[in-house]
């Protein structure tokens, strides 16, 4: 009777297991080359410690390979929720019936695999479901996009955007720093076309408002904008107005002339130059994906809460 192959993956080193004892391999060939004695040395410890590298990656890359297939499995259980309880064999088929929906599928695995924080599995779960039950390809291209987006956040990214969708700068004198965002409803409530609102955020209020945001703020604000969640304001109508204010200004003092302060014939005006302080510091908002996709994570952590256990 034949007996079974050993699995490979169990009793040989990965690529990477090998690439981290790696370096110890070259100990024999740096000693033969007349190095100097340090880098022998060096190179020889290197040698001595070879099965504990191996042992240790192995070992690691073992629980890791583990623990993300658990969160792809809560993944997934997310996405068979959402779709009503399909059971598995409805939701492999459901991820499998094109192309589209198999790319939408490794995304979302592939983001699962990679972070340890529960509402993002749960997130990408619902996104991925909303994907497999779309009515048409374009639908299923905005969850590709929401997908890919999610898959490179982590939690500062989702406290930037969800300070961006729900909540707006503080408008008057006085004021709260930040207020809550209410949307503005059309003629007898119905819903307008999507709009920012006032929901302008400067770099410097954004640092008032989440103090550890501030050193990553730039990092943060590159990916949201990078995929769509977010979007720079356009501030050339400000700066010339502003600029504009400035040239009037000028002309006006240049003219009035003699204690009485009656304008006289106007002097020619001087070239003017605007610094970087006479512009508008730029100002950013989140885009409808952007709000969209805050969604999904606001739906996961609601339902979270909501199955926790009485304590």
């Amino acid at each position: 009777m034949n007996e079974p192959e050993p699995d490979a993956s169990k009793t040989e080193p990965t690529l990477i297991e090998r690439s981290l004892a790696g370096g110890a391999l070259a100990a024999g060939s740096v000693a033969a080359t007349g190095a100097p004695p340090l880098v022998t040395l060096a190179a020889g410890a290197a040698g001595a410690f070879l099965p504990f590298a191996e042992v240790v990656a192995h070992r690691v890359f073992d629980e890791f390979r583990g623990d993300a297939r658990i969160r792809v499995d809560e993944m997934l259980a997310s996405a068979d929720q959402e779709l009503g309880g399909v059971g598995p064999e409805k939701l492999a088929d459901l991820t499998g019936k094109s192309e589209q929906t198999r790319l939408l599928t490794a995304i979302a695995v592939d983001a699962a695999a990679r972070t340890t924080w529960p509402p993002r599995v749960a997130a990408l779960g619902r996104v991925l479901a909303a994907g497999l039950i779309g009515a048409d390809d374009a639908r299923i291209d905005d969850e590709q996009l929401a997908l890919s987006a999610m898959a490179d956040m982590e939690r500062p990214h989702v406290s930037l955007l969800e300070l961006l969708v729900r909540w707006q700068p503080g408008q008057t004198l006085g004021s709260p720093e930040i207020e809550p965002y209410t949307p503005t409803a059309g003629f007898r409530g119905e819903r307008l076309s999507w709009r920012p609102g006032r929901r302008e955020w400067t770099f410097e209020r954004i640092s008032r408002a989440r103090p550890n945001l501030g050193p990553v703020l730039a990092s943060l604000m590159g990916t949201l904008q990078r995929h769509g969640l977010a979007i720079q304001n356009d501030n050339t109508v400000e700066a010339f107005q502003k600029f504009s204010a400035i040239a009037a200004d000028d002309v006006n003092r240049r003219t009035r002339r003699g204690g009485g302060g009656i304008p006289t014939v106007p002097a020619a005006p001087r070239r003017l130059s605007v610094s970087a302080r006479d512009m508008p510091e730029p100002t950013w908002s989140p885009t409808e994906l952007g709000e969209r996709v805050l969604g999904f994570y606001q739906l996961a952590a609601d339902t979270a809460e909501s199955e926790r256990p009485p304590a």
